[in-house]
């Protein structure tokens, strides 16, 4: 049986506790809205292929894939763990068929994910190659090339998700580079690709936007989702900041995080 979003949410809540050291929790709420919808709604096991490029919020991926029965509890509980798991702190490879990239090395995953739709396009097979994105990795170069790989092979089968919390490793993206969702949007629809933008938050308004369909006039080009969300949602004093990227999930703050899912649950 599926776990519920709200039960997936807290499960993540939990499995970042128990994994004592481990962090990257403000990018891994911000993320697991548009993953949980993705495999609750759209992604086809049988054809379709998952690339995290945001590697470091792989508790969110293993969280998802807990929820859909594609592992199972005994093996979610090894994460981040010292005795040997597949696990990691960063997306380990293997663990499922259609997740079949080890990724964490940011800004890879676009080139990965262009690399396998092109691989698709040549042999004649169906289905999409899904790559979730940090807002912060678009600043690398080899994004750029893969998105311009991407339009002139016309990859239409390769739909890329951004998660846009306006924050990255040492500052906010418009600290760091000038960079917003507005700019970073306006940037990749004039590469070519069909691009739409929405609030990422919550996973009722996502699915609306993972199934846009594209204009015939752009119908052969990749397809990209900007999502405006916020980085350690939820996480008290944490959320919005820099430090949610770092901070390791404490009994204090798991509590009050914890009883937050249960209220909105039961709202």
């Amino acid at each position: 049986m599926k776990l519920t979003y709200e039960d997936t949410r807290a499960r993540l809540l939990r499995l970042y506790k128990d994994s004592e050291g481990s962090a990257h929790i403000g990018g891994g709420l911000s993320a697991l809205p548009a993953m949980y919808v993705l495999f609750d709604k759209i992604f086809d096991r049988r054809r379709d292929y998952f690339v995290l490029s945001k590697g470091h919020v792989a508790a969110s991926l293993y969280c998802t894939l807990f929820a859909y029965g594609a592992i199972d509890e005994q093996t979610l509980n090894t994460f981040y763990s010292a005795n040997g798991t597949y696990l990691g702190g960063h997306v380990s490879s293997d663990i499922v068929p259609f997740v079949p990239f080890a990724t964490g090395a940011l800004g890879h995953g676009t080139s990965l994910a262009a690399g396998l739709a092109l691989a698709k396009k040549f042999k004649n097979e169906e289905g999409i190659i899904y790559c979730v994105c940090g807002d912060g990795e678009w600043q690398e170069g080899s994004c750029w090339e893969a998105l311009e790989f991407s339009v002139r092979h016309k990859l239409d089968n390769l739909h890329v998700i951004i998660d846009c919390n306006s924050w990255q490793g040492f500052g906010s993206t418009k600290d760091v580079m000038d960079q917003d969702i507005c700019k970073l949007s306006a940037k990749i629809r004039a590469f070519g690709a069909n691009l739409v933008t929405g609030v990422g938050e919550k996973p009722e308004n996502i699915l609306s936007l993972l199934q846009t369909r594209p204009s015939a006039s752009n119908e052969t080009s990749p397809f990209f989702v900007l999502l405006k969300t916020v980085k350690g949602q939820g996480m008290k004093e944490y959320e919005n900041t820099l430090a949610s990227h770092y901070v390791s999930m404490t009994e204090e703050l798991y509590n009050s995080m914890i009883n937050d899912v249960k209220e909105s649950t039961n709202a």
